[in-house]
């Protein structure tokens, strides 16, 4: 009985549409900001000394190899300890052997001053381009070494 009440009646099926678009709609509006506020968008001033995690292979360009990390910690200077640290960079290493033996899942320490990325061009946003990949800053330095490398892929 109710539901052929629910089939003869237009506004039930119009509370309906409306009662799930506006939760979806809802839905993703709370998804999109959880992932904004995964971004950190202010870094310091001044430079650090960071832990990271590389997270993905890119290769090398012509002068330096671009390297996508995931931060862990970072050296806090007024209380003398690591404080963890969350979002992804894109580290920029100087090409040398060294970067050369670097593989996915290493973990990083570094030396330098994180900045928001900046636009290069007026055609393309490549700030808003970055925010949507999750990356929220970009570091050059050839302060760094390898704190530990990892031993591939093992699947369980």
């Amino acid at each position: 009985m109710c539901v052929s009440a629910f089939r003869r009646s237009w506004h039930l099926r119009a509370w309906y549409g409306v009662c799930v678009f506006s939760f979806y709609f809802f839905a993703g509006g709370c998804v999109c900001s959880l992932k904004w506020r995964g971004v950190v968008r202010e870094w310091s001033d001044s430079p650090s000394i960071y832990k990271a995690q590389l997270m993905e292979d890119t290769g090398a360009k012509a002068r330096s190899r671009l390297c996508p990390i995931k931060l862990m910690a970072g050296w806090d200077d007024r209380n003398s300890c690591w404080r963890p640290l969350h979002g992804e960079v894109l580290l920029y290493l100087p090409k040398d052997t060294a970067t050369a033996s670097l593989g996915v899942g290493d973990v990083l320490q570094f030396y330098g001053q994180i900045r928001q990325p900046k636009n290069f061009t007026e055609e393309f946003d490549y700030v808003r381009y970055l925010y949507h990949q999750g990356v929220s800053g970009t570091l050059y330095t050839a302060r760094w070494q390898a704190v530990s490398q990892s031993e591939g892929f093992h699947p369980l």
